[in-house]
């Protein structure tokens, strides 16, 4: 757990250290506080995860495919949700909303299932 949290760090501390830089000089008043905090919910979002399949992890392996797949699925939905939510109360602001938000599903995803895959491969 150590070891993950370290690296979710570096790359938690990378994108935000991005976002900052793009907010205030690359594309001045375009990084606002709705960006901040889509960030936000996918660190908190990522690292409940990851804490949840370690701990199905130390069971049968059924058990973390199972909360893998479910866990899977309730974020997908949980995702979809705060996305039609968003876009229904808030028009005038929907396609910066959903470009930002797929972008950080995006990446967070990704090293999700690279840092997954790295963990519980077998090694041949």
């Amino acid at each position: 757990m150590k070891n993950y949290l370290i690296q979710f760090g570096i790359f938690a501390g990378i994108i935000a250290l991005v976002l900052f830089l793009m907010g205030n000089f690359i594309f001045p008043g375009k990084v606002d506080g709705t960006s901040w905090a889509i960030y936000f919910y996918f660190v908190i979002l990522t690292v409940l995860f990851h804490v949840g399949l370690l701990r199905s992890a130390k069971g049968r392996p059924q058990v973390f495919v199972r909360y893998y797949i479910g866990t899977t699925t309730l974020k997908l939905m949980l995702h979809l949700g705060i996305l039609v939510l968003y876009v229904l109360f808030n028009k005038q602001n929907a396609m910066h909303f959903i470009v930002t938000f797929m972008i950080f599903y995006f990446l967070f995803t990704t090293f999700e299932v690279v840092l997954v895959w790295k963990k519980f491969r077998t090694p041949e």
